[in-house]
Formats: C-alpha cells, sequence, structure tokens
C-alpha cells in the first residue's frame, strides 16, 4: 500500500501510469458503507482478485493493515475492526484501489474491470454524477467542491439543441437520424448505425443532458423493439414510416435537425 496515495486527493501518477488506471471521485459521507463494499467486493472479483487488503490511514500514511476476502460479510467485519473513517483498499497486483475519506469522499482508481461497478456508465458518467450530487450538498463540504475540480468530466455533455462534437459518437447517433429522417437510409440500416453509435456513446463517456436524454430515450426504445428481421414482424409492430416520422419530431425537438 506504500506509495499509492500521493496526498488525500491524489493516488501517485506513477502507480496510475501502470496499465493507464483512471480515477473517480464518489460521494461518501457514511464512509465506506454498505454500498461501496458491494462495488468493492465486485471490483475486486471484476479483476479475479480473492481477497482485498484494507488499511487504515491517519496524517496521509496508513498506519494498520488486513486482508479480508473479497465477499461483502468478509469486507464488513474487516472494516468495522479497523475501526477508523478513513480507509484504503487494494487488490493483489495493485490493479485497482478505493481510498475512503473521513471528509466525506472517495477516490476509486483501477483498470476498466475494477472501476467497472463504480462507474458502470463510464469514468465521464460518474464524474458528471459526482459533480451532480454534490451540488446538491450546496457547498456543505468544501472538500468535495475541490474534487469536482479535479477530476471534471473529460467529454462536454450535450444539451437541448447543441450539436454533439465532431468526430463523437454522439455526432454519429445524430447523422443516423437524419440519413432516415432525409430516406436516405432504411429502418434496417437506421437502427443498426443508431445502435451502435449509443454503444460507443457509452463506451466513450459521451453524456447527454437529463431532457435531452429522455427525449432520445423514446427513439431508442423504438429502434430496441424494431424486428430487423421482416419475417418477425407483425401488425402490431411499428411500421418503418412511424419509425421515421418518431424520429423525425425527436429531431426537430432536439435541436439536430
Amino acid at each position: 500500500m506504500t506509495g499509492l496515495l500521493l496526498s488525500p486527493y491524489e493516488f501517485a501518477p506513477a502507480w496510475l501510469a501502470r496499465n493507464a488506471k483512471q480515477v473517480t471521485p464518489l460521494v461518501a459521507l457514511q464512509g465506506l458503507d454498505p454500498l461501496l463494499i458491494g462495488q468493492l467486493a465486485r471490483a475486486a472479483r471484476g479483476v479475479d482478485a480473492p481477497a482485498v487488503q484494507l488499511g487504515q490511514v491517519e496524517g496521509g500514511k496508513v498506519t494498520f493493515t488486513l486482508e479480508a476476502l473479497a465477499r461483502e460479510d468478509a469486507l464488513q467485519s474487516a472494516v468495522h475492526q479497523l475501526g477508523t473513517p478513513s480507509v484504503l483498499a487494494t487488490v493483489p497486483g495493485r490493479d485497482g484501489a478505493l481510498y475512503v475519506s473521513a471528509e466525506g469522499y472517495g477516490l476509486a482508481a483501477g483498470s476498466a474491470p475494477f472501476l467497472a461497478p463504480f462507474a458502470p456508465a463510464g469514468v465521464d458518467a460518474a464524474r458528471g454524477h459526482f459533480v451532480r450530487s454534490i451540488k446538491r450538498l450546496k457547498g456543505q463540504r468544501a472538500s468535495l467542491d475541490h474534487l469536482a475540480g479535479l477530476y471534471p468530466p473529460h467529454r462536454q455533455v450535450v444539451r437541448l439543441g447543441e450539436l454533439p462534437e465532431p468526430g463523437s459518437a454522439l455526432r454519429q447517433l445524430r447523422d443516423a437520424m437524419r440519413d432516415f429522417v432525409d430516406e436516405q437510409t432504411n429502418a434496417e440500416t437506421f437502427v443498426r448505425r443508431w445502435l451502435d453509435a449509443r454503444r460507443s456513446a457509452l463506451a466513450h463517456g459521451e453524456r447527454l443532458r437529463e431532457d435531452l436524454e429522455r427525449l432520445l430515450s423514446t427513439v431508442f426504445a423504438a429502434a430496441e423493439d424494431y424486428p430487423l428481421d421482416p419475417e418477425l414482424r407483425d401488425h402490431l409492430d411499428m411500421t418503418e414510416p412511424q419509425l421515421r416520422a418518431l424520429v423525425g419530431m425527436a429531431l426537430q425537438e432536439s435541436g439536430w435537425a
């Protein structure tokens, strides 16, 4: 565990550089609570780690460590045994780490499989969620505001009426909609392009603001339900003209037309 933390707000750059680890801040007002313990257990299993090493952190130094199996009950018992609000948890091989501070925040860092339980929609989405969460605290925790400044989302959040950046997966999403509405592609091609672009956007942490996300959720539901095989369609399924009309309406309301 020695050398993992550079400061209460940062992991050591040399450690992060190995295997291109990423970092996301977390709200942890209740310390290493059952929710975080569950995420930590899944994170350890995600990198095939059978156990987790936990250490007390006092004055920026790890003063006592113990090891627990990567199970929620075992980790809960170990946290109780440590009896300290500031805890550093790591897995064998150092594929990932979780630091929870007595100041009410946490830092999860590691490879993509380790981070998945802490950032299921990607690191950018998790950072954006952190920023929105601390806004609701209205400045009650200065340390959380400081952390948000250190770990901003890498990508812009696309708002209603705002075009996605050229070359982004969200731009591909918009282009698929326009081509379909302009009758340059058929429904099958649109559905494949749209769903592929949406998966790519999620994988790269590209995000939509809540109002735009709600608007486009109707397109996602329609695209996901549209049978690509004509033989599987029946009279209850949406027709291609109906799908084109729905996409066209969403395109206009989004400001992407």
